[in-house]
């Protein structure tokens, strides 16, 4: 089942402060339901760290564009990104991080599980 998580085309956005599906991520929600999608993303934690990762570069590239070359919008978001880091840096440290599947139902991941499958 974890396979529904290989597709390159699946991510996360930045909607103000909230970590929020991509379009592709959004219609795979639609289709296997949200507390299916919530369960794998526990469970396999290391999809959503390539999707921070995405984000995490993103977030300096806007950065650089803020501070190199004055573009206004990349300054304009700078906030939503300097957020978005501090709650990566708590991911990155073993944290919980917050994903809105759906308007109204977080789903919160850590890098790291806080629970143990056994055999």
């Amino acid at each position: 089942m974890s396979e529904i998580l290989q597709d390159k085309s699946l991510g996360l956005v930045l909607k103000g402060y909230n970590l929020i599906p991509n379009g592709s991520l959004a219609t795979k929600i639609g289709i296997y339901t949200p507390l299916i999608i919530e369960t794998l993303l526990q469970e396999h934690p290391e999809e959503v760290d390539k999707w921070l990762q995405k984000l995490h570069t993103e977030s300096i590239r806007q950065k650089k564009l803020c501070l190199f070359e004055n573009d206004t919008s990349a300054c304009f978001n700078i906030e939503i990104y300097e957020h978005f880091e501090k709650s990566f840096k708590s991911w990155e440290e073993g944290g919980l991080i917050r994903i809105m599947l759906t308007k109204d139902r977080p789903v919160w991941v850590s890098k790291k599980p806080l629970f143990i499958h056994a055999k």
